[in-house]
């Protein structure tokens, strides 16, 4: 291979990766506010459903008393018998 032939490789190299990387660069800057926009919306949107939730969330579900247990005690959440102080 020649010198000129070697330069001439490197040079068709070198301006297909400047070629490529523009072309990549201008898209993402054509892209680059849609891909805020809808990062905005999603956060903006868990915003909301994070409010409407209750600020604390929702309250922990309250287990009944069983029958005939003593006041203060709940019933076992496996279903037996045995109470839980």
């Amino acid at each position: 291979m020649s010198p000129a032939a070697a330069a001439s490789m490197l040079l068709g190299a070198s301006m297909a990766l400047m070629l490529c990387g523009s072309v990549t660069f201008a898209i993402g800057l054509l892209l680059m506010p849609w891909v805020a926009g809808i990062a905005l919306l999603f956060s903006f949107a868990g915003a909301v459903s994070t409010l409407s939730s209750g600020f604390f969330g929702k309250p922990a579900a309250v287990i009944p008393p069983c029958k005939g247990a003593p006041p203060g005690r709940i019933c076992s959440p496996i279903g037996s018998d045995v109470l839980v102080p």
